[in-house]
Formats: C-alpha cells, sequence, structure tokens
C-alpha cells in the first residue's frame, strides 16, 4: 500500500513528528518533508505523496534534515543521520544510499555543510565533548574536544567563500568558540557567552562584524 492511500485513508503519520515539517525546492518542483520515528514523508503542496520512501529507520532525535540541492530533483537529496550515526541520503527520485562514519549515540548532532570551502559538504558530528569532522572519503578533516559536554547543535558561519567557521557554545564554562576549517580556535576567542550566538553586520555599509550573545 503506498503512502498516498495511506494519506487518503488515515490523514496520519504512522507515530507522533516531534520536529518541523520541512519545504525545498529543487528545479521547478517543492517537496514537504518530515518524518515520525522510522518513516520519512515526502509530499508535495497539496499534501499528496511526491516520493514513496521505502526505507525504514530510527531516526536521530536531536537532528533535522539537511537539504543537499543539486539543482535538479533527479540528484538532490536529503541527508539525515539514524540513532547510531549511519548517514542516509534519501534522493528526490526515491532512491535511498546510506554511508557509515563510525558508531555514535543516539544523544549526537549532525549536519552536512561545507567547512572546507571546496564545494563538498563535510560530515561534522558533535557528541558529548567532541566534535568532528569528516571528508566526503571518510578522511577526518579535524576534531576537537572540549572540557564539558555540549548542549547545543554546532552554529554554521559562511564569511567567505573559503572562509566558513563552525560555533560551538559552552554553556557550562559560560564560553563560546569559533573554530576554523582547519580545527583550531579563531583568534580572540573563546569569549564570554551561553547562548547560541549571532555574527553580522548592524547595518549595510559597516565593515565591522558584530557579535550578539547571552550570557550569564
Amino acid at each position: 500500500r503506498g503512502l498516498g492511500d495511506v494519506y487518503k485513508r488515515q490523514d496520519k503519520t504512522e507515530s507522533h513528528v516531534r520536529q518541523p515539517v520541512n519545504h525545498f525546492r529543487a528545479g521547478n518542483r517543492d517537496f514537504i518533508v518530515f518524518g515520525d520515528r522510522l518513516r520519512t514523508y515526502i509530499l508535495d503542496r497539496r499534501g499528496n505523496t511526491r516520493v514513496d520512501v521505502k526505507a525504514y529507520f530510527p531516526k536521530s532525535e536531536r537532528n533535522d534534515y539537511v537539504f543537499d540541492n543539486k539543482g535538479n530533483a533527479t540528484d538532490s537529496r536529503i541527508v539525515i543521520t539514524d540513532t547510531a550515526g549511519l548517514v542516509h541520503f534519501i534522493y528526490f527520485n526515491g532512491r535511498h544510499t546510506t554511508m557509515d562514519m563510525g558508531r555514535f549515540s543516539g544523544d549526537h548532532f549532525f549536519d552536512y555543510k561545507d567547512i572546507a570551502g571546496d564545494r563538498r559538504s563535510e560530515y561534522i558530528f558533535l557528541e558529548e565533548s567532541r566534535l568532528q569532522v569528516f571528508k566526503e572519503d571518510k578522511e577526518r578533516l579535524y576534531e576537537f574536544d572540549f572540557k564539558h559536554k555540549i548542549d547545543y547543535r554546532p552554529l554554521y558561519y559562511h564569511f567567505a567563500y573559503n572562509d566558513k567557521k563552525l560555533g560551538i557554545v559552552s554553556r557550562e564554562e559560560n564560553l563560546i568558540y569559533l573554530i576554523n576549517n582547519d580545527g583550531k580556535i579563531y583568534k580572540g576567542f573563546p569569549l564570554r557567552g551561553n547562548s547560541p550566538f549571532s555574527i553580522g553586520h548592524f547595518n549595510r555599509n559597516s565593515s565591522t562584524f558584530n557579535l550578539i550573545v547571552g550570557s550569564n
């Protein structure tokens, strides 16, 4: 029985949806993407099934779907990890593949971003107090160990083509870190703060970056 039949008859998912519903656009098509405990649902704007996802796996609770936009609906895909840290790729043509980057607990954070500035996304894992970034070929780009467990997911900052950094909040230390794409701490950090932080310009004519963060 297809997912479209389930929606027509039941108008509900198989279990609770505990994370936001996503809207992605690839080519000239819209995709509404969300998941419950084991299933991923990909619908069109009218709520009809656009991709009947066959893969069943326990989705990691602290992470949402990452959109890997290839510019067309055939090659574009969404990326997510399961509770063991296995990376799942679900293509908008229905194909499903996986990538094993090692084993993680169900409490990990995951993201899939271009950190190295080479137009290829890296695998970003943060578990307990260890940050690890892997290249597409599974080679470790860098790792960084903090003194305490990190409770916030990594923040991603894109300053220039080859200048991309990760922001980390260490709430127990009341410190925030900005990590360069070589794994080293950016000059002047860590700074005081214990909340996710914003970096940007206060006005269009400013050439100076400003950082806003909450503290205790």
